[in-house]
């Protein structure tokens, strides 16, 4: 999506591119493991391979997701893996679940693959599993880390203003990697280095089949950094004639952030000179993901549209960059079932709303849920997510939300559902599952195996009889990630981590 920041990861693609758990219900019967240990096991055991379809990755993010530190020794077995993807993953967890949530410098030294050190610096930049300090300590490294990784670290450095390395910049300024030199000069040219913009306009002026990626990659750097040297030259790409519309548009939309004065005058010529419904919102929601943060008023040509999206978007980017009647009309936008409107609805609501109209923007979107049939999963997902923000962002006011939702009788399933799966993916040990907590018991199955999940997930203890619904939902009640991640704390609340580890890395 047009108004998405580019990720370190993407960056990074384009640089390398050529304690026992308390409670528990006995698990051993006669010297034998039960069936719903064996299959956590077995479901466990599912993490140590490679899939062809990238399955893998699907499984260890759940892992990953639970920050179980007596999930490490697993974490370990991967980290030693001579497989990359699992080796990153395992280091990854090994992070995520340590007691300062770090990277561990140390193991990052030993990797030998270039590739793979800077796939996890890039994840590592992604996620905050990452201070300045080790990013600082990884440019003093001589041999031992790749040029491109000390590039790709030291944008956030710059942003943060404690870079000192420009000697580092300046190598990869003379090197022949296209992508590699480019982002050292987009660096240079934030740090005062005017001279590094002739190597931008020798990429503007290359034959490379690669050019526009990298300067798609270079401009949503800076937006992400919030470079705003890149200005002039994003809105001198933003002027092309000839190239490809989604790099024209995240260039117009850098220089409209970045203040430069034509790029207003460009946004009105291209949305008053074109009829193509998709242009007329791709341009519409550039204004509207700026809206905030622009001094110039875009939205009169919106608001004067034949089209009722994007007049509605029109009315909102006015709202914000106002500061009236923000929440309502944002709002309005909900029933539009417009995917590239809820994904900028969504995180405006969680990057820049204010409490009270993040409270009222997702309350909207979770009750717009189960909707249309052609727009249901669209809806459900939404509400997922923007249950997520919601106790992420407010979790004090969250149960007044939405026990009433979940405890309705007129509340769909399919809204419950989607509820409890945006809980259920909240940070553990949160609390999220004090939320259903005093609330009577679900008729639905699928909703009743997504509630017990949830406290399974959140709280320390459960019932015996709750911990033999878990097993059950172990041995196939529920599918994916979430059935690895009841089968982890199956084995956790009936003190069998131990045991099953042992039997997976054996393996």
């Amino acid at each position: 999506m047009i108004w998405r920041i580019l990720s370190a990861a993407g960056m990074c693609a384009f640089l390398f591119a050529s304690p026992a758990a308390r409670g528990g219900a006995a698990a051993i019967v006669d010297g034998q493991l039960d069936e719903s240990t064996e299959s956590a096991i077995f479901l466990m055991s599912l993490t140590m391979r490679v899939y062809p379809n990238g399955q893998h990755h699907v499984l260890h993010r759940a892992l990953r997701q639970l920050r179980d530190p007596m999930l490490q020794p697993l974490f370990g077995a991967l980290a030693e893996s001579t497989y990359p993807d699992l080796q990153i993953h395992g280091i990854l967890g090994l992070a995520e679940g340590s007691e300062n949530s770090k990277l561990d410098l140390a193991q990052l030294a030993s990797i030998k693959s270039r590739h793979v050190q800077a796939d996890l610096v890039s994840h590592a930049l992604d996620h905050d599993l990452m201070t300045n300090d080790q990013a600082e300590q990884l440019l003093e490294w001589n041999e031992d880390v790749d040029l491109a990784v000390k590039v790709l670290v030291s944008a956030r450095l710059i942003r943060d203003k404690q870079f000192g390395k420009v000697g580092i910049l300046h190598e990869a300024l003379e090197q022949e990697h296209l992508a590699r030199k480019s982002l050292a000069a987009l660096l240079l040219l934030q740090l005062g280095d005017v001279a590094a913009g002739e190597t931008l306009r020798e990429l503007d002026a290359s034959s490379d089949s690669t050019r526009d990626q990298i300067r798609s990659m270079l401009i949503g750097t800076a937006l992400r950094f919030e470079f705003d040297r890149v200005g002039a030259w994003a809105m001198q790409v933003a002027g092309e004639t000839d190239i490809d519309h989604k790099l024209s548009l995240i260039a117009l939309r850098a220089a409209l952030r970045f203040g430069v004065p034509e790029a207003a005058d460009l946004w009105d010529r291209r949305f008053a000179s074109t009829h193509d419904p998709a242009e007329l919102t791709r341009l519409a929601i550039v204004a509207l993901s700026l809206a905030h943060l622009l001094e110039v008023s875009l939205e009169g040509p919106m608001m004067e549209s034949a089209l009722p999206l994007i007049q509605r978007i029109g009315a909102a980017a006015a709202a914000i960059r106002t500061g009236s009647g923000i929440a309502e009309k944002v709002a309005d936008l909900v029933d539009l079932d417009h995917a590239m409107v809820n994904e900028w609805m969504l995180t405006y609501a969680e990057r820049d709303a204010s409490d009270a109209d993040r409270t009222q923007i997702l309350k909207q979107v979770i009750l717009a849920s189960p909707g249309r049939a052609r727009s249901r999963a669209m809806r459900t997902d939404n509400a997922v997510r923007a249950t997520q923000i919601l106790f992420e962002k407010s979790p004090d006011i969250v149960t007044a939300i939405l026990g009433p939702i979940l405890e309705s009788e007129e509340s769909a399933a399919r809204l419950k559902q989607g509820i409890l799966y945006g809980l259920i993916r909240c940070k553990t040990g949160s609390g999220a599952h004090k939320v259903i907590l005093g609330l009577e018991p679900f008729h639905r199955a699928r909703t009743k195996k997504l509630a017990l999940l949830l406290l399974a997930k959140h709280s320390e203890q459960l019932t015996d009889d709750q911990i033999h619904r878990l097993g059950l939902l172990v041995r196939g009640g529920l599918k994916g990630p979430l059935r690895l991640q009841a089968a982890w704390r199956y084995l956790s609340l009936t003190n069998q981590t131990e045991i099953a580890l042992v039997r997976v890395l054996d393996q």
